[in-house]
């Protein structure tokens, strides 16, 4: 099944992206190979087939990295493809990839890092309305939002010239299980009603996945919760920074601000990140409730008990 294949692509790539980072933001010919490629497959356009794809289009004394191409030949669409990581400068290679596709008369192009997928109707830019038809982000999203979203990139549907968004599945596997929250246990506070009493000794601390650590430290709630989304697969290198309320990072691939100094104090996490852990208790409890908020994760699902 279509949907089947897809989902399972997708997971694929969240693997990689988790597990390969570092290695895959280096070098945008491994993005295309890991993460790009697989999801295009998928969607059928099957990039060994010259029927279908033409990569390196030539446009001018440029090239489009991949155009999708019609029943006449033509292509239908443009892809361009930069590697993972690059997505922050997005508008900046959106005005080359949409030269190419105005200079060719095509309609639709998208920019990708294999993670980040935008797609537009280049019609309905220049014309003033509403252009994106698709904005979708594989580490941040389930697989199934993901490839239900991604449907409009489906080659009969892309096909037609008039691609249509999937509002309702037609035919897929069950939605990924959403975790069972368990009552609180005598004792605990969730972490969106706790409070630092008494003589602010750091509590004992429960994770969604059941784990209980004993704190030394304040600063450790908030690297045990990063720790918690590293195993998830949603915090990892293509989905930094994280930044705060106040536009500073709480999480990055490297102990520094993404625009300036390095962080005061920091620890590194198992997967090679980085959390800034300056400030008091206070501050540490509400940069980590901005961490799982980032993530779409309830700060109830956090328990602290105090020792």
């Amino acid at each position: 099944m279509l949907l089947d294949d897809l989902v399972t692509a997708i997971q694929t790539v969240r693997a990689r992206i988790r597990e390969h980072g570092n290695s895959l933001s280096q070098n945008e010919y491994r993005t295309r190979l890991a993460l790009i490629d697989p999801v295009l497959n998928a969607l059928g356009w099957d990039v060994s087939d010259p029927k279908l794809v033409t990569p390196e289009y030539q446009v001018g004394s440029g090239r489009a990295d991949y155009a999708l191409l019609g029943e006449n030949g033509n292509p239908s669409a443009f892809i361009e493809a930069k590697r993972l990581g690059e997505m922050a400068e997005a508008s900046k290679h959106e005005t080359q990839l949409f030269t190419y596709a105005v200079t060719q008369g095509v309609r639709y192009a998208g920019l990708t890092d294999g993670n980040r997928w935008i797609f537009d109707n280049l019609t309905a830019r220049f014309s003033g309305d509403e252009s994106r038809l698709l904005d979708v982000t594989i580490a941040k999203e389930s697989a199934h939002q993901s490839a239900l979203k991604f449907l409009l990139l489906w080659k009969p549907n892309l096909g037609t010239g008039q691609p249509i968004d999937a509002n309702e599945p037609i035919s897929v596997t069950p939605p990924e299980p959403r975790p069972i929250i368990d009552p609180i246990p005598t004792g605990w506070i969730s972490l969106a009603d706790y409070k630092v009493v008494g003589n602010g000794k750091p509590p004992q601390m429960r994770l969604p996945d059941r784990k209980e650590v004993q704190l030394k430290y304040w600063y450790e709630i908030l690297v045990e919760a990063a720790e918690w989304l590293t195993r998830t697969g949603e915090l990892s290198p293509a989905s930094c920074p994280v930044t705060n309320s106040q536009g500073g990072d709480l999480v990055n691939i490297e102990p520094r601000e993404q625009h300036g100094g390095s962080f005061r104090s920091h620890r590194q996490l198992g997967n090679g990140l980085f959390v800034k852990t300056h400030g008091s208790s206070i501050t540490i409890l509400g940069s980590t409730k901005i961490l799982l908020k980032h993530f779409g994760k309830d700060s109830s699902s956090i328990l602290l008990k105090s020792s």
